[in-house]
């Protein structure tokens, strides 16, 4: 099972997974759990796997540019190309979270959205300046 994410255009993203129809909407997340990511909408609802995708399971297509296949081989590089290509994605770009508030997510606060009604929100060693 793996996972194509294919770049279009400015906020123009492409879904594919052989066992599902392809997913052009633009009101999909990602969600970064441990060495996964997850596809939802941003009211919660599944896209795709329920259970994610192993992060070496994931292919980035940008069309705007060469258009080649990308691999990468730690889930902090996949991270920082869908960053770099305005993919958008829990804990890295400011989001509307259940209606309730604007949340800015950085490098060490996390926001796990998967349930609307209950957002979490937690920060990663924002004390140390982000060092354990």
């Amino acid at each position: 099972m793996s996972l194509i994410i294919v770049k279009e255009g400015n906020k123009n993203f492409q879904h594919q997974d052989a066992d599902y129809d392809d997913y052009g909407a633009n009101d999909i997340t990602i969600i970064f759990d441990g060495n996964f990511v997850k596809l939802r909408s941003v009211s919660g609802r599944i896209i795709f796997d329920k259970d994610g995708y192993l992060f070496s399971d994931v292919t980035i297509i940008d069309n705007s540019t060469s258009g080649s296949p990308e691999v990468y081989p730690s889930i902090v590089q996949l991270k920082q190309r869908l960053i770099n290509l305005g993919y958008p994605f829990e804990g890295g770009a400011t989001q509307v979270v259940s209606g309730i508030a604007s949340i800015v997510a950085g490098d060490h606060i996390l926001v796990n959205a998967t349930d609307p009604q209950n957002p979490e929100v937690s920060f990663d060693n924002i004390m140390n300046g982000g060092t354990p």
